[in-house]
């Protein structure tokens, strides 16, 4: 019968294997030689230079001194224990040395012979036992080996605490004992014997867990010994673990810059290093900075699949979906069963497009793991968007037996069965995810679905309005034949304040843009502070900083409350449409960004009055080339120029671009002031005053009034048709849109025989304007609210989507020790 190994044992076998496969002298050790060959022979696709290899041997032998035997090498135990830190993976590594493990079958123990006892002599006097070293248990001290020992005891007798109350330690009569076990360490001789002991005790507590008591050992470390890399990199592990992010970014930054005394002695765990600190500003939301740390852990150590698959989700968070399938496609080269990268990768070809390589993705990332959520919810959202509306129902009901939580997954789900004509059962989704976020969107989807429902009308309008509002209806209308579409000239407001549709529909894509990005939290004041900073002002003419700086400053930006995700999802926004038009280099890990010219594009989106935002942009650009003597207080006009038409090709795509006359300016005038400069920005982008009117209003409910053409709640400005008495949401209006019955569109036309009638449209801000109206007051309303400058060129208004999808991945967690 063939004996059962648990996972320990397993784990152990493979170990020794491995160990007698490379001690070729069989001496019980493994000399550099030897161990050189492991580290070649485990990693076959990699070309190790010499230097390479002896900083690894290097950092071995340093790091497990108390395993090496002189002249004979690593012991087995101190190869095992490299292992036990993630120094290696020992299932990779042994799979890559086509070994097989031998499970012995026990075989009947063989009869013992008697033994005849010897002929009975004179008894003689002893000989005195040879004089036998106290085995240190590895440690390089028998003080540690006592320390941990005592540790262990008290360790070992907190999972009894619910059995015997009164025979153990209460957690704070533990931490009592620990704190003086530490103090009794304190007393050891020479020095070196307290950084062994702490290090032993901190690395014993944050193996059970005991992060908090682990603590102050690698604090007192790294007070004595300031330059201990190791020791820094575990105090950012047990920060980590504390949810203290700030506090773990620093000890790994501090781990880094002690490396930098000896980077080849640190080799082996530099590379762990990089990637714990990407993973902890991965968490603050700073996905720049953590690709930074991601890329350097990979030229550190090409063979680092995790690396290079954090690399990719990171990347992908950015929009960045090239440059993310590489990575995510290196990190598979390194290791093809790598379920989240599979997962990742398939969320990555599906916002590329490629959507039948991202079906295969997902099918591969659950075919190694068949409970993996988020390839689930995935998989369930490309379903929804190819159409597949059943079976993205049944992968979303996978989810939710998996995550009964994830209203994500219900509000998509909704989605999808909404989209297969099953109203009913959406309505009921909907309300449940209502149910678990309060959102207010939601509940107007809901009121719109019992309505549409109610009046048995099809609800195709629905599905393009969830899970938010702004998108355009299907053609033909909320309901078919409900609404036409006006002419321009036959929509004119009824005063000077009133928007026309054009200024609006554009208006309504920038504050979206705005919204998404958080920028109208961020008061214009903040950015002239920003301008003043002496590390600024020092810094040469055509500010040139890499992107990652530019997300901190961003993070000290907005606002300090803002969750991670919400803010990764800011700066996802600006670095596609913003960022990278005004970055330089070759490559996403040499870009540079042009700091002047960014804060002076993100003025304009900014909290703050109108002419404010154009007085900071105008210092961003005055500050961005410096200010010489004889030309303050006015820019370049090329300069103004170039930002102008930079703002129209980010805000205002599709534009024409800006006449010859207006960039070539008057004659002999290379430069301009804040008044010239204002006029170019109010003559191409011209919407900074509606805009405003959007900030101020765009959250106004009125009263509960519907818009008769797509028959939503009114959120924000209301237009009200002064004869036909109807009303239409700011959205609806931008489309130039009316109800068909009142605009000519059918036989019962209200408001007379010609259907080319001009309708005269009334603006409301907010839901009392009707009745100060009726009171005269309606004039004196207006002229309190900002007022409109110029028209715009552009149109429409972006389409809602449903709830985003996540960038796949299980959460990362920092690893214990290097890998």
């Amino acid at each position: 019968m063939a004996v059962e190994l648990d996972a320990d044992a397993v784990r152990h076998a493979k170990v020794k294997m491995i160990f007698h496969k490379f001690d070729h002298n069989k001496d019980g050790g493994l000399d550099r030689s030897e161990m050189a060959g492991l580290v070649i022979a485990v990693n076959p696709k990699v070309k190790f230079k010499d230097e390479q290899i002896e900083a690894i041997l290097d950092e071995v032998f340093k790091t497990y001194g108390e395993y090496i035997t002189e002249g004979i090498g690593l012991s087995f135990e101190g190869l095992q224990q490299t292992y036990d830190d993630g120094a290696g993976d020992v299932d990779r590594d042994f799979e890559a040395l086509n070994l097989v493990l031998d499970i012995p079958t026990p075989a009947p123990l063989p009869a013992i012979p008697a033994v005849p006892e010897p002929p009975a002599e004179a008894p003689s006097e002893p000989e005195p036992p040879a004089p036998m070293e106290e085995d240190k248990g590895g440690f390089h001290y028998l003080s540690t080996k006592h320390m941990v020992e005592a540790l262990e005891s008290l360790i070992a007798q907190q999972p009894r605490a619910q059995d015997n109350p009164n025979n153990v330690l209460s957690s704070p009569a533990f931490t009592r004992a620990v704190a003086d076990l530490r103090t009794q360490s304190e007393s050891l001789l020479p020095v070196a014997a307290v950084v062994e002991a702490n290090m032993a005790m901190g690395r014993a507590l944050m193996k059970v867990g005991r992060t908090e008591e682990a603590k102050p050992s690698f604090v007192r470390v790294v007070e004595i010994e300031q330059q201990n890399v190791r020791a820094y990199f575990l105090l950012g592990n047990a920060h980590y673990s504390m949810g203290q992010l700030a506090q773990a970014r620093e000890a790994y930054s501090q781990s880094l810059e002690a490396g930098k005394a000896d980077p080849e002695a640190h080799a082996t765990i530099l590379p762990q290093v990089h990637v714990n600190l990407g993973i902890a500003m991965e968490a603050e939301g700073l996905l720049m900075n953590a690709c930074d740390h991601y890329r350097e852990a990979g030229m550190l150590n090409p063979h680092h699949h995790h690396a290079m698959k954090l690399l990719g989700s990171a990347l992908y968070g950015l929009g960045e979906y090239r440059e993310a399938e590489e990575a995510l496609q290196n990190a598979l080269y390194l290791d093809p069963k790598y379920a989240d990268a599979h997962c990742d990768l398939g969320s990555t070809l599906h916002a590329l497009g490629d959507d039948v390589r991202a079906g295969q993705a997902f099918e591969r990332a659950l075919s190694l793991a068949p409970d993996h959520v988020d390839a689930l919810y995935n998989y369930a959202g490309l379903l929804r968007d190819t159409g597949q509306f059943d079976a993205a129902v049944d992968t979303y009901s996978k989810v939710l037996e998996l995550s009964p939580g994830h209203w994500q997954a219900q509000l998509n789900r909704a989605v999808s069965l909404l989209g297969g004509g099953k109203g009913e059962a959406a309505q009921r989704e909907l309300e449940t995810a209502y149910k678990l976020t309060n959102r207010v969107e939601l509940y107007d989807a809901v009121k719109q679905l019992k309505r549409l429902y109610k009046e048995n009308k099809k609800m195709s309008s629905a599905l393009a309005k969830l899970p938010d509002r702004g998108g355009e209806g299907v053609e033909g209308g909320a309901v078919d034949g409900s609404f036409v579409v006006l002419d321009p000239a036959r929509m004119k407001g009824s005063g000077p304040t009133v928007c026309n549709p054009t200024e609006l529909a554009v208006a309504l894509d920038v504050r979206a843009y705005q919204r998404h990005t958080r920028l109208s939290k961020v008061p214009v004041t903040a950015l002239r502070a920003e301008l003043s900073e002496t590390n600024f002002e020092t810094a040469p003419r055509e500010r040139m900083v890499r992107k990652a700086a530019i997300e901190l400053l961003l993070r000290q930006l907005l606002p300090e409350a803002l969750p991670p995700e919400t803010f990764q999802q800011a700066v996802r926004a600006l670095n596609e449409k913003v960022i990278s038009a005004v970055e330089t280099g070759g490559g996403a890990a040499a870009a540079a960004v042009d700091l002047g010219l960014f804060l002076a594009i993100v003025a304009l989106l900014c909290d703050g009055a109108v002419p404010e935002r154009k007085l900071v942009a105008f210092e961003a650009l005055q500050w961005r080339r410096g200010r010489p003597e004889g030309t303050r207080g006015k820019i370049m006009r090329r300069d103004a120029v170039g930002f102008v038409q930079l703002v129209r090709e980010i805000y205002l795509p599709g534009q024409p671009p800006m006449p010859d006359e207006e960039k070539s300016g008057e004659e002999g005038v290379p430069d301009v002031g804040l008044e010239q400069f204002e006029t170019l920005v109010d003559d191409y982008f011209p919407i900074l005053y509606t805009l405003r009117k959007l900030e101020v209003y765009d959250r106004t409910r009125h009263l509960g009034m519907s818009c008769d053409v797509c028959r939503y709640a009114i959120v924000g400005l209301r237009y009200r048709e002064t004869k036909s008495r109807f009303d239409v949401c700011a959205t609806c209006y931008s489309e130039r849109k009316a109800p068909a019955k009142h605009a000519g569109g059918g036989s019962s036309f209200i408001g007379g025989s010609s259907r080319n009638r001009v309708l005269t449209f009334a603006e409301y801000v907010t839901g009392t304007d009707k009745v100060r109206e009726k009171f005269g007051l309606y004039g004196r309303t207006l002229a309190k609210t900002p007022t409109t400058r110029g028209g715009a060129t552009a149109g429409g208004g972006g389409a809602a989507a449903a709830a985003p999808e996540s960038g796949g991945g299980q959460a990362e967690t920092v690893a214990d020790e290097e890998a």
